[in-house]
Parts: structure tokens; sequence; C-alpha cells
């Protein structure tokens, strides 16, 4: 319970960082990724082979996507759905991406038709990738 609490709270704290800053630092994924190596102990039901196909899962798409479309995605973003694939697995992983993207593609869409954002503009995605993520963790619970 005490590695849930742990890794929602960072989850938590990303969103808002990136909100405000838009920016992840380094330091908040790290520590997410150390509670996702415990969770590999304490939580046991994920197997391993999973959680490291997890940390390419998502990762490594928003990677080529930025590599394709320079500025697409943050590298903040990149390690933190590393970092949550090696707490989630791989599955998981995958639908925490798209979660996130739906999310914020609703985000964009109601910014873009109210007039708040235009087409050039940017947002914190992490903020949907944080939600992302916790759905794909209750998906299956």
């Amino acid at each position: 319970m005490l590695t849930l609490t742990a890794f929602f709270m960072l989850l938590a704290g990303i969103a808002a960082y990136d909100c405000r800053y838009r920016k992840i630092p380094d330091r908040f994924v790290l520590l997410l990724g150390i509670v996702g190596a415990a969770s590999v102990f304490i939580m046991p039901e994920t197997e391993i082979s999973s959680r490291l196909a997890g940390i390419f899962a998502a990762s490594l798409p928003l990677f080529f996507t930025t590599m394709l479309f320079p500025g697409a995605f943050g590298g903040g973003d990149i390690k933190l759905m590393a970092a949550a694939g090696l707490f989630l697995g791989g599955e998981q992983a995958v639908r925490a991406l798209l979660w996130g993207i739906v999310s914020g593609g609703i985000y964009a869409a109601v910014c873009l038709l109210s007039g708040r954002k235009g087409r050039k503009d940017r947002f914190a995605f992490g903020p949907f990738l944080c939600i992302g993520i916790v759905l794909a963790y209750f998906w299956d619970i």
C-alpha cells in the first residue's frame, strides 16, 4: 500500500509541477523509477518481463515521434512513461499512453474550440500522461 501511495503522490506532484512550469524534473522521474523498481518485489503479480517491456512500450513511441517532429513531446514525458512502464508493465503502459493521448486530445480540442489556444500553442502533456497512468492502473483491478 505504501508503494502505491508513493507512486500516486509522485504522479500528482509531477502533474502539478508540469502544469506550472511545463517541465518534469529528473528527480521526480528518478523517484518514480525507484518506486517502480521496488514494486518488482512488493507487487510480484506483474512479471519482470512485462515490466521491462513497459519501460519501452510507451516511451519509445514518444521518443520516435519527437525525433520525427521535434518538440512534439518533451524529454520529461518520455522519461515519465519509461518509469511508469516499469511500475505498470507493458500492456498497461500502452494503455496509459493511449489514455494520456485521448485526455490530452480532448483538452486540446476544447481549448481550440473555445479560442483559449491556437493550433501552434503548446501545453503541458505530463498531467495527461499522469491521468492515463492512473486510469491504466485501475483498468485491471
